[in-house]
């Protein structure tokens, strides 16, 4: 019997970032680490890539501080 490769794969989740908030921002300020849009292209300006690839722990609380960050000051 021969060894299968094993696929994996990834999953992410693209969203557009409110005006005056970067990718930057939501690490330094409020600890969720997501990838800038712009690296991708220029299309990407403006958007951020987050990935799901982590333990659903993690999302969660990656999630609240997400939900903080896009609250209206």
């Amino acid at each position: 019997m021969g060894c299968k490769p094993r696929g994996e794969g990834t999953f992410f989740v693209w969203f557009e970032l409110p005006d005056g908030l970067t990718a930057s921002d939501l690490l330094e300020q409020h600890r969720v680490a997501v990838a800038p849009g712009e690296g991708f292209g220029e299309r990407g300006r403006g958007w951020a890539r987050l990935s799901l690839a982590t333990a659903d722990e993690n999302l969660d609380l990656g999630l609240e501080r997400l939900r903080r960050a896009f609250r209206p000051l």
